[in-house]
């Protein structure tokens, strides 16, 4: 059963290579199976859905950032920017795991081992240089710092909640603010017609008036 199910998985690209794929040249459609197609609509579905997330998501991100500029637990040492996947590294400080993770990659060496160590047989070991401190490190696990990013999406869910309140509250002023409006028009469109209508009625009533005396002077 797994044997299949990863031959299956090979035959198969998964949605997000057709989504490369179309990207490079939008005619491999054409070439693509049912099923391909459909791996590829969910795919898209899903980047539609995450670019809409980022979308709405960064300016609140850059002006909480803004207002806590000086609030550097927020703010990741390396990137400068607000924490999204906070960790606490060996040295004691807190980044951004993409960071720390390539800082830690660029930084790190294999130190060289003493004579005895070597005739002790101990395995060589490798250390990081810390960015905050400047003095190397042999811990290179990394420990997420759930309490820092529960705070900060705290903080965006309630501003984007008050901007979407205040955006509910503008439309519904404006509807408000369009009855009065649509009522008013309706007055001034039927004065308009009895003003119209008033002379034509004094006309046919003048006209039936002649008309009349006309007949009794013939009578």
């Amino acid at each position: 059963g797994a044997g299949a199910g990863g031959a299956s998985n090979a035959a198969h690209a998964s949605g997000a290579a057709l989504l490369v794929r179309v990207a490079a040249n939008e005619l491999a459609v054409a070439a693509m199976s049912a099923g391909e197609i459909e791996r590829l609509t969910v795919a898209l579905d899903r980047a539609r859905a995450a670019v809409s997330k980022e979308t709405l998501r960064r300016p609140f991100e850059e002006a909480l950032l803004a207002e806590h500029d000086r609030d550097e637990k927020w703010m990741c040492p390396i990137g400068y920017g607000l924490f999204r996947d906070p960790v606490r590294a060996g040295d004691g400080h807190v980044y951004e795991r993409s960071n720390i993770v390539k800082w830690q990659e660029k930084s790190g060496a294999i130190e060289p081992r003493a004579p005895w160590s070597m005739a002790r047989g101990e395995p060589s070991k490798r250390a990081w240089k810390s960015p905050m401190t400047g003095l190397k490190c042999h811990d290179f696990a990394l420990a997420p710092a759930e309490e820092i990013r529960k705070q900060i999406d705290e903080k965006l869910d309630e501003m984007m909640h008050a901007e979407r309140a205040k955006k509910t509250n503008r439309d519904e002023g404006e509807c408000d603010g369009e009855l009065p409006r649509a009522a008013a028009k309706g007055k001034a469109a039927n004065a308009k017609g009895k003003a119209r209508a008033a002379p034509r009625g004094a006309a046919d009533g003048a006209a039936d008036g002649a008309a009349d005396g006309a007949a009794d002077g013939a009578a």
